[in-house]
């Protein structure tokens, strides 16, 4: 190997170690997706890297079908609904599928678990009934608000946001109950659903019905600058927002199933995450919203491939 070479490569590898020494905890960094899919005889929750790569079932109960997962703001849990017992409760478990255990009793009808901002609380809906409140270990549950679909904290945990049946809006409402104040949305049709509070908390993603289809549009959280962001036609949803709030991951039609896109936030950059065949949903995103990053030995640093090509190294796979 020519010795300016070699040397490239030394400096590289050195890097490497350095910063594997320096910041072990950046591999969650790197990018995490959860998500419901189908690849089995029922849905079930699955994980991946930002750039599609090393995709585990998490569930793994394929008589049971689970759903709509959401992410802790640690990365550590997952929580999820599932149908394994009577309705669809709630369940939580570890980031790897272990210690999954059920969180909800009765034999309600509960989905849309979402984490609170510190990781203390959960809010869901409950068919028929509306938005509760309770404790990460499932105690202390109460009624929130009336509503028909789910909603969304905000980044500091005072607020949440969710569409009340009898407004054409996105409606605001503090943990407690309280001060219940409308977002302001107008000349928008009453079908919205899936909002999603911005890590900066100065904009809500939402679904929109459209015809044909439904696309994600996003709003300034005073209701000012509403913006249909996805523009594609074929039932754009369920948005979702990376860790550093540069990027929407959301789930819209493709080859006769339903698929994960990402897109920057001003609606630009529009990719695929995958390209296999089903139908996959509810995104839920840790970490950052590189998707170019390849991730390298348990406990490394996240190293980018494009940086070690521009240091004029050699990159292949075996």
């Amino acid at each position: 190997m020519p010795r300016h070479i070699l040397g490239l490569v030394r400096a590289a590898l050195a890097l490497i170690g350095v910063c594997a020494l320096a910041l072990p905890t950046a591999r969650a960094e790197a990018g995490r997706v959860v998500f419901r899919g189908n690849r089995g005889e029922s849905y079930e929750i699955y994980s991946m890297y930002a750039d599609g790569s090393n995709l585990r079932n998490l569930s793994d109960l394929n008589w049971a079908a689970d759903d709509m997962p959401d992410i802790s703001p640690d990365g550590t849990r997952v929580v999820f609904s599932s149908t394994r017992d009577i309705g669809d409760q709630i369940y939580v478990m570890n980031a790897d599928g272990s210690g999954q255990r059920r969180l909800t009793a009765g034999s309600d009808v509960n989905w849309h678990p979402q984490w609170s901002p510190d990781g203390a609380r959960i809010l869901f809906y409950r068919l028929g009934s509306g938005l509760y409140i309770m404790d990460a270990d499932g105690q202390h549950e109460r009624w929130l608000a009336d509503s028909r679909a789910g909603g969304d904290w905000s980044p500091d945990g005072a607020r949440i946001v969710y569409r009340d049946p009898a407004h054409r809006d996105l409606m605001t409402i503090s943990p407690n109950g309280a001060d219940m104040t409308p977002v302001g949305i107008r000349g928008l049709d009453p079908w919205l659903s899936s909002p999603a509070w911005s890590p900066d908390g100065l904009s809500i993603a939402f679904t929109q019905k459209r015809d044909p289809g439904s696309e994600v549009f996003t709003v300034n959280a005073d209701g000012t600058r509403v913006r249909n962001r996805t523009q594609m036609g074929r039932w754009a949803r369920e948005p979702a927002w990376t860790s550093d709030g540069a990027r929407i991951v959301f789930s819209a039609q493709a080859d006769g199933g339903t698929s994960l896109f990402t897109m920057l936030a001003d609606g630009g950059d529009i990719q695929r995450l995958m390209h296999a065949a089903g139908h996959d949903s509810y995104a839920s995103w840790h970490g950052g919203s590189d998707l170019t990053r390849a991730v390298a030995a348990r406990g490394k640093w996240p190293v980018s491939w494009g940086w070690l090509r521009s240091a004029g190294v050699s990159v292949g796979t075996r």
